[in-house]
């Protein structure tokens, strides 16, 4: 009983490194954007600064309070290497391809200037791409599972910090309303991606290649500023795509990603079984 309290203790620590290091950051950006008027600066300002701030207090919480490394917490090498960097495209690619394919819809550019496709880019590779890949794989694959699967095993510390992840990235993004099909599809989409994300961990020993394919899913997959694909446009990017018919699986509820993480997640189990028979032999 003890142990598993500790462990609850710690798993409540890494939820609330994420949420606070995002907010200090954030006041820190504020303060810096009454000065300083270019969006180029201060995301990269909010970038470093939020990955700096996670990893030095992930570090010192594994140094002086789990006392283990990094490596440990899979926030060390093997990193991945460029082949399977660049496979990772995959992942992305393949939810775009769904609906280009399945569905029916208008293809529009936007971006009125070059600046405004500058900063959109900037914010989208280094902002909501890099930076949310590299923290939430540093807390939730690394630091939270790493926490759970020591006092609940590791079965259970898969499904805990998965749905942990999902949790905190849903309340992150929508606040605690849980109301209507599309957001109960985003959270599922998260927990999804929250079991391949910590799966890929395990089967690799870090989380660098997860963060990858975070990264690239992030930037690429049709759910942010650079390609947008959806049933409403109600925000400017650099190219939409706005589905117009497609059946009941192609409306606000992210059936596409939920399917390619779904396989993603059956690959790595299959890949895992033959490793750990090809050792037993």
């Amino acid at each position: 009983m003890h142990v598993k309290m500790k462990t609850i203790l710690h798993a409540f620590a890494a939820v609330i490194i994420f949420f606070l290091t995002d907010s200090f950051c954030l006041e820190l950006v504020g303060m810096a954007a009454s000065v300083c008027g270019s969006a180029i600066l201060l995301t990269a300002l909010y970038t470093g600064l939020h990955i700096l701030n996670v990893w030095i207090v992930v570090f010192l919480y594994s140094k002086y309070v789990w006392k283990v490394s990094l490596p440990q917490m899979y926030l060390g090498k093997p990193f991945p290497a460029l082949r399977r960097c660049m496979a990772a495209l995959a992942v992305p690619l393949a939810v775009d391809a769904v609906y280009f394919i399945f569905t029916k819809g208008d293809f529009k550019t936007g971006c009125d200037t070059q600046d405004e496709l500058v900063n959109i880019l900037f914010h989208e590779v280094f902002g909501s791409g890099f930076r949310v890949a590299v923290t939430e794989g540093m807390i939730f694959q690394g630091m939270l599972f790493y926490v759970i699967q020591k006092g609940f095993g590791k079965k259970a510390g898969i499904l805990i910090s998965a749905f942990i992840y999902a949790a905190a990235g849903f309340i992150l993004n929508n606040g605690f309303t849980l109301h209507g099909a599309d957001h109960a599809g985003t959270f599922l989409l998260l927990f999804f991606m929250g079991l391949a994300f910590t799966w890929i961990t395990i089967q690799t020993s870090s989380v660098w290649l997860s963060v990858v394919i975070h990264f690239w899913y992030n930037v690429l997959s049709g759910n942010a500023y650079i390609l947008h694909i959806g049933t409403r446009q109600d925000f400017p990017a650099v190219f939409t795509y706005t589905v117009r018919t497609g059946g009941i699986c192609f409306t606000d509820i992210p059936m596409p990603s939920i399917a390619v993480f779904l396989a993603l997640m059956i690959m790595i189990r299959i890949r895992m079984k033959k490793e750990n028979q090809n050792n037993a032999e």
